[in-house]
């Protein structure tokens, strides 16, 4: 126990800086206007509610108390995936409220996901943690947001296929599959795992047993589009519904990764810097390249499979024609962290996350009071 006290305290004085940025970001918006760009602020935040506690269920949030409450009665609210808000209608009659039980899955979870992340990495564990929580987007984790929950079923996943735990893993998968829809990308990850295992320890393939682990493992997503079809006669609808979260996105057509680059490119060319649209539109690129660019960099460094899980989280959301949420999307994509951790000298280590840090305070802060930032 001793010797792994010096290492756990500084894990625990992180995780309060964390929190102790973020409560004081909190304090200081909640002094500011307000400027609400998302529906059912009144009926469903405010009139239940404190500004503060209501900070929490911003934009999609919203969403998820409302499914959790009334079900998929929305159109439109298709596009969330069922398994989180099915957590907070189990909990709400044991909790104070439906945003009290979003916000304790979200941190309990991301206390296992950190968790995952000191097992999963024998080495570097502090400083991927360090990363992924001074991210700038990261106060997403403590909201009534699917990032904490999907991120634990993620990495537990990589636990459990490192361990060679496959009937566990696919379990996991099958839950993130219910969660968002690149859960998916864990059915690829589990498959070239099992056959890499089979090749190295010379066992024959068992198809049979491979094909039951992956219909486990995609058994979440499976479920809803049956669901989606009995009630809605879609599969697909939480594609279709996309649209109306952004005049960008598409449902019909995908749109190749050198469209929307050119389209943002033309963004920031043609669109007055000082706008709000030139912000995010700046943003959400540079997530794109800041991201792609440490897997480029790194990619040696993490196993095949979770490469193959990182470029499809980040590749996927860009088929839709919009970049937009990305900065948020890319939050899960936990092997970046891992490779920063082991790329950078301290030194740039330090003053890459105090930049991140400085994003954080902003992005929060803007959050805070309405604004759309991912």
């Amino acid at each position: 126990m001793e010797k792994y006290l010096p290492t756990l305290t500084r894990l625990g004085l992180i995780v309060i800086v964390w929190l102790g940025i973020i409560s004081l970001t909190l304090n200081y918006s909640l002094k500011r206007d307000l400027n609400i760009e998302f529906p059912y602020y009144q009926a469903e935040l405010t009139s239940h509610y404190s500004r503060a506690s209501s900070v929490f269920a911003h934009f999609d949030g919203i969403h998820y108390l409302r499914i959790a409450r009334y079900g998929y009665q929305d159109t439109g609210t298709q596009a969330f995936f069922p398994v989180y808000p099915l957590m907070i209608r189990a909990l709400t009659p044991i909790t104070p409220s439906p945003l009290f039980a979003g916000v304790m899955i979200s941190i309990i979870t991301l206390i296992f996901a950190i968790f995952g992340i000191y097992r999963l990495f024998p080495h570097h564990k502090l400083l991927a943690i360090g990363c992924m929580l001074f991210f700038p987007t990261s106060f997403y984790f403590l909201g009534v947001y699917s990032e904490s929950l999907f991120l634990a079923l993620s990495i537990w996943f990589f636990y459990m296929v490192k361990k060679k735990h496959w009937l566990a893993a696919a379990i996991l998968a099958g839950i993130a599959s219910g969660t968002r829809v690149i859960g998916c990308l864990l059915s690829l990850s589990l498959l070239v795992e099992m056959i890499l295992h089979a090749k190295e320890s010379g066992h024959k393939i068992k198809i049979f047993r491979i094909f039951g682990l992956l219909a486990i493992s995609l058994s979440g997503l499976m479920l809803y589009m049956g669901y989606l079809y009995r009630d809605f006669a879609d599969p697909l609808m939480f594609m279709r519904v996309l649209p109306m979260f952004g005049v960008d996105r598409y449902d019909s057509r995908l749109i190749t990764l050198p469209q929307v680059i050119y389209r943002y490119l033309k963004i920031l060319l043609t669109v007055e810097p000082a706008s709000w649209v030139y912000f995010r539109s700046l943003l959400e690129l540079f997530s794109l390249a800041a991201f792609g660019s440490i897997l480029a960099i790194g990619y040696k460094l993490i196993p095949f499979s979770q490469l193959i899980f990182a470029l499809g989280a980040l590749l996927i959301p860009t088929l839709t024609g919009s970049l937009t949420s990305l900065p948020r999307y890319v939050l899960v994509i936990f092997p970046v962290y891992y490779i920063l951790a082991r790329k950078l000298s301290k030194r740039n280590l330090f003053l890459m996350q105090l930049i991140s840090l400085l994003g954080l305070i902003s992005l929060f802060s803007l959050f805070a009071i309405g604004r759309f930032v991912a």
